[in-house]
């Protein structure tokens, strides 16, 4: 046991205690556990970890095995700064000590620009700025909570990708014809561009009506179609 180690197994056990008391958890990393400590592209970024010898890991150390704790349940939402087999970076500010990790810094910018949006739409603004940046990494999330927005009431399911007349959803994603769809030039925020039906979905994509605006990027839907109307069915007996 590493003194002053925080397990993942004590986290998921802390979190379910407060969500057994009807607790929201929110939880935000920005942090990936790696020995190597390389310089990111262009050198400007390191990579955040602790280095094992602080750690007091010795060399020959067995990873131990136990068993899997059981789903969470409750309403919670969870923010990784990068996938599992990613590194996490951090720069340093303009003066030159202060550093910030890259996925703190763009939640942060995005929280001020679109406070109205949900944990799914700030994970996607979030993704969309580190993408940009010489050392890429990709935010993840999950949880309950994701469509729900991080100031106040309501939902705001995460919006789809669009290029030009197509949309990255399907029938999986609840589209179908008839259904109407805002189009936005970003993943979180602004005004819709413009408003379209529906006119195809198959299992993969989703065509739009007409041509889509210059710059609309983004798309979330609107209103279902109406439901279709039943048709009699005659029997003879």
């Amino acid at each position: 046991m590493v003194e002053n180690a925080i397990l993942d197994d004590e986290l998921q056990t802390w979190a379910q205690a407060a969500l057994s008391h009807g607790v929201r958890v929110i939880g935000l990393i920005d942090a990936r556990h790696s020995g190597t400590g390389f310089r990111a592209v262009g050198g400007a970024g390191v990579t955040r970890f602790v280095d094992e010898a602080q750690l007091g890991i010795p060399d020959d150390a067995v990873p131990a095995r136990g068993r899997p704790l059981p789903p969470l349940s409750g309403e919670f939402v969870f923010l990784y700064s990068s996938q599992s087999d990613q590194r996490s970076y951090e720069y340093p500010l303009a003066d030159g000590v202060t550093w910030h990790g890259e996925f703190t810094l763009q939640l942060a910018r995005t929280l001020r620009e679109v406070p109205e949006a949900s944990w799914a739409q700030v994970l996607a603004a979030t993704r969309e700025g580190m993408v940009r940046r010489p050392a890429r990494q990709m935010p993840e999330g999950e949880g309950p909570l994701l469509e729900a927005q991080v100031f106040g009431q309501g939902l705001g399911a995460a919006r789809w990708r669009g290029a030009g007349d197509a949309l990255a959803a399907d029938l999986l994603d609840g589209l179908a014809e008839g259904a109407e769809v805002a189009l936005y030039a970003g993943p979180a925020g602004g005004k819709p561009l413009a408003v379209m039906s529906v006119t195809g979905v198959s299992a993969r994509a989703a065509r739009l009506t007409g041509e889509a605006p210059e710059g609309a990027l983004w798309t979330d839907l609107v209103a279902a179609p109406s439901p279709r109307g039943l048709r009699p069915t005659w029997c003879r007996s």
